[in-house]
């Protein structure tokens, strides 16, 4: 049973919570006191991220109930708009969110193919369906490459739950500690000891690297902090750098995601595929992910 938990002082969130029910096709909201009430699987909204959470619940503060993922809705992302207005005359019903990792999250509950091309008209820059199976089915025969740090196999285990994957990807590593970014992927000791780990130079080395190993034609690296220790005043926990690249030129960002460690790994893993997939410029609607409907094709 998947439930849906309003802790505390939070009741008065039952009519935003009450929609997600809807959308998610939860089994039902449960009120308790405390976080120590919660057993099960489901979502737990809390006033603050607790720092130990049991197996099986997603955290949320009230400010990041947008941020939910709705599972029985059809995605569509959005790359380097400021704003969707766009999308009012187009959609009826839909639920948008800014996303961590620089992009919109848009949720619609079914789209048609003539509303689609209408989106992708409108905005190039779009991808509808899920970011990891839209890699593997559009970026063969180019693969990738993958060097993980603080999501520890996260963004390959995604993409690997995808049937075909072997067309994208032929491995990665994880290169937890410093001395295994130098012996595995080549980033230089002096980078570690003057930036440290978590640096838009150990992470543009660490695309090198992967990409020198795995042979691959792009690389992805992250390096962060998950959490819920181990920041610092400087680099507090949810910063996180993520580059993606290829032989020629390599982009890195620096993120500050917020929320318990697994909501900050897979932050992580979504952000970096998103940035794949503009740095690439692979845009365009998964095969097979809408009704049939008469339209002329993309």
């Amino acid at each position: 049973m998947r439930r849906v938990f309003l802790v505390g002082n939070l009741r008065y969130r039952w009519g935003i919570v009450e929609e997600l029910v809807r959308w998610n096709e939860w089994d039902e909201i449960k009120f308790v006191d405390s976080v120590e009430e919660i057993k099960g699987e489901g979502v737990a909204i809390v006033e603050k991220i607790p720092d130990f959470c049991p197996e099986g619940i997603e955290f949320y503060t009230p400010n990041q109930l947008e941020q939910i993922e709705i599972r029985t809705s059809i995605p569509i992302y959005i790359f380097g708009r400021k704003e969707v207005d766009f999308l009012d005359p187009i959609l009826g019903n839909y639920r948008v969110s800014k996303g961590e990792g620089n992009f919109w999250e848009v949720r619609v509950p079914s789209l048609s193919k003539s509303d689609a091309q209408k989106l992708l008209r409108r905005e190039k820059r779009i991808v509808i369906g899920d970011l990891f199976k839209f890699l593997v089915q559009k970026m063969p025969p180019k693969k990738v490459g993958i060097a993980e740090s603080c999501t520890g196999g996260r963004v390959s285990a995604y993409i690997t739950r995808v049937a075909g994957a072997s067309a994208l990807f032929d491995g990665g590593m994880v290169t937890y500690s410093n001395l295994i970014k130098q012996k595995w992927l080549g980033v230089r000791e002096w980078s570690l000891e003057k930036y440290g780990a978590v640096s838009a130079e150990v992470v543009t080395q660490m695309v090198e690297g992967i990409i020198e190993k795995s042979r691959a034609n792009y690389g992805i690296a992250i390096s962060g902090i998950a959490g819920p220790t181990g920041g610092t005043p400087q680099k507090p926990v949810g910063t996180v750098y993520i580059g993606v690249g290829d032989r020629y030129q390599i982009w890195v960002e620096k993120y500050q995601f917020s929320g318990t460690r697994g909501y900050i790994q897979h932050q992580s893993a979504l952000t970096a595929v998103g940035m794949l997939i503009q740095f690439a410029q692979l845009y365009g609607i998964l095969d097979n992910l809408l009704p049939d409907d008469e339209f002329e094709g993309f």
